[in-house]
């Protein structure tokens, strides 16, 4: 049986995996604060297949030295990472919102909140004890 981010990966293309959540009918429900947003239009255009366009990568903040951890409390992915050219944050260690989107290739990812660059990841080690 495959797992779920292969059948999911399967459904939409092989270049990025979608939070499933995210494909759910309630997601997209009228009056929801983020049906007529950037998130709900991008995750439209994402779950078609088609990817970021250069233009907004380009735009988009650079996430360095980054790991995916669940949320501890409610369960949901988030990249915890350095960030560069954030508009609200700057360079800081940050946290992302809930992680939506991701390339398969790990070029890019989308949050609730913002599209990111993904630099290098971190690979091995445990991460480090600071806290974002």
């Amino acid at each position: 049986m495959p797992d779920p981010i292969s059948r999911l990966a399967s459904k939409i293309g092989p270049k990025l995996v979608i939070d499933d959540e995210c494909l759910q009918p309630e997601f997209f429900d009228p009056g929801s604060p983020l049906e007529s947003g950037p998130l709900a239009s991008e995750m439209q255009t994402i779950a078609e297949g088609r990817e970021p366009t250069h233009e907004s990568l380009a735009g988009a903040p650079l996430l360095d030295d980054w790991w995916q951890v669940a949320h501890p409390l409610w369960g949901y992915f988030v990249l915890l990472g350095r960030v560069t050219g954030h508009p609200l944050l700057g360079n800081a260690n940050i946290h992302t919102s809930a992680l939506r989107a991701l390339a398969l290739d790990l070029s890019w990812a989308r949050t609730t909140s913002r599209l990111y660059r993904l630099g290098t990841p971190r690979l091995a080690g445990s991460p480090p004890s600071t806290t974002c």
